[in-house]
C-alpha cells in the first residue's frame, strides 16, 4: 500500500475515516503529504501574518507555503488543531501523536489551535500536554499565549489560566 494512500492530513476527512486509517497502519505522527497540508501551512502564515509584528523584538518569518519543506512538517495533529476537531485530536493523541512536533515555523499543534481561533481546542492540547506546550514558542520567539493575545481571543478563563502554565481548575479537568 503506498504511504499516501493513508494521508491523515486531509481537512475534509472525518473522525471515523481517520479511526480506519489509523487501524490499518496509519503513522499518526508522519508528515504532510497532500495537497491539503499544503493549503494548511499557507492558511496558517496567512493567519499568522494578520498579526502584524513579531513579540520580542523578533524578526517575522518569511510565508513557508511556497516552501515545498512547509507541508512536509505538518501532521495531522496540526490539522486536526487548525480546524478545531476536538474529537479527532483526542483520537490521534489516543494513537501516540505527538503534541510538541513542530512545523517548518516551530509552530505546534496549539500554535495552530489558536491561529485558527479554536479555544476548546487548543485546551484540550493544553490539558494533555500541560505547561511545556504553553512555553514553547516559535522560530519567531512567540509562545501559543502571545498569539492568543495577538490574536484577540482569550474571552476564556480556564484558557488564559492554562496558557500561563497553571492547570484547570480541578471540577473543569478531563480525562
Amino acid at each position: 500500500m503506498p504511504e499516501h494512500a493513508w494521508c491523515l492530513h486531509c481537512m475534509h476527512m472525518p473522525r471515523r475515516a481517520a479511526a480506519v486509517a489509523l487501524a490499518a497502519g496509519a503513522d499518526v505522527n508522519a508528515a504532510g503529504c497532500c495537497p491539503e497540508a499544503l493549503q494548511l501551512v499557507s492558511d496558517t502564515d496567512s493567519a499568522d501574518a494578520s498579526l502584524g509584528s513579531t513579540q520580542r523584538g523578533a524578526s517575522a518569518h518569511a510565508p513557508l507555503a511556497q516552501s515545498s519543506s512547509a507541508s512536509a512538517s505538518v501532521t495531522a495533529l496540526h490539522a486536526a488543531a487548525a480546524r478545531g476537531s476536538e474529537s479527532l485530536l483526542a483520537l490521534l493523541l489516543a494513537n501516540g501523536a505527538d503534541v510538541g512536533v513542530m512545523d517548518a515555523a516551530g509552530r505546534r499543534p496549539l500554535h495552530y489551535a489558536l491561529l485558527h481561533g479554536h479555544g476548546q481546542a487548543a485546551k484540550l492540547l493544553l490539558q494533555r500536554a500541560g505547561a511545556s506546550a504553553a512555553a514553547a514558542v516559535d522560530v519567531a520567539g512567540r509562545s501559543a499565549l502571545d498569539l492568543a493575545v495577538r490574536r484577540g481571543r482569550i474571552s476564556d478563563e480556564e484558557l488564559l489560566l492554562l496558557l500561563s502554565g497553571g492547570d484547570a481548575p480541578p471540577n473543569d479537568r478531563r480525562s
